[in-house]
């Protein structure tokens, strides 16, 4: 009788014991991990492209583009005094309209300052063909095309051609058509540089078993008074 509450009493020791230093720890890190771990979202912004102007002398650079709608073009003005005016295709070197894209006369700087990048967004995907409107740079050759036609005469190259031949240029009145402002490129790092998390990190393990405190819980405490109880109840008897 004695062997057998002995054998009883161990076995429900050692249950206790298991119930509080078995699995319990991996689960609660499992837990733990799964609610550290964000959710993985990405987002896609509109393409930005840069034109040069007047990097390379009399020239816009590149001085033909293609972008979705959406999309930005920021002209970066070179030293030089420069201009960047929409004009039709069937009349170079003067305005399509008084409200058609124009950026006015910017001397440009070497620095990428505010006042020398010019931000346009582009709308569609119909031709944007554009002059310089200083004195004898359309006549030049200093002219440009965003989305041109995929067939068809209307070229850039013929654009040019008959900008060579025209007597009379003018631009309009006011800037219209885009915005001055600091690179997106230069934006989009200075965002980038304030969100970004420390590159400190804290990681947390889960706790082995040697390295629990080896001291009973409440729970397998009264086990053992529980057993003890019954020990002693059972011997009496």
């Amino acid at each position: 009788m004695l062997d057998l509450m002995l054998s009883i009493f161990m076995f429900s020791f050692i249950s206790a014991a298991a119930a509080q230093y078995g699995n319990g720890g991996d689960t609660t890190a499992a837990e733990t991990s799964t609610k550290a771990s964000p959710s993985s979202t990405t987002s896609a912004s509109p393409a930005v492209q840069t034109v040069e102007v007047g990097q390379n002398g009399l020239s816009f650079s590149p001085d033909t583009l293609t972008i979705s709608p959406g999309g930005k073009i920021e002209f970066h003005f070179n030293p030089g005094n420069h201009t960047v005016a929409q004009a039709s295709f069937s009349n170079p070197c003067n305005p399509m309209s008084d409200t058609s894209l124009f950026s006015g006369f910017v001397p440009g700087s070497s620095t990428r300052d505010s006042s020398s990048i010019f931000t346009v967004t582009v709308n569609d995907t119909n031709p944007i063909w554009y002059y310089c409107g200083q004195v004898e740079h359309c006549q030049t050759g200093m002219v440009g095309v965003i989305n041109p036609p995929a067939s068809g005469p209307d070229t850039l190259a013929a654009f040019k051609s008959a900008a060579a031949n025209i007597q009379k240029f003018s631009v309009p009145v006011s800037v219209q058509g885009g915005v001055f402002g600091v690179s997106a490129a230069s934006a989009s790092s200075s965002t980038i540089a304030s969100n970004s998390p420390s590159s400190t990190s804290t990681s947390t393990t889960s706790p082995t078993q040697t390295g629990a405190a080896p001291i009973l819980s409440a729970r397998t405490y009264m086990s053992f008074i529980s057993i003890l109880s019954l020990f002693k109840v059972l011997f009496i008897m």
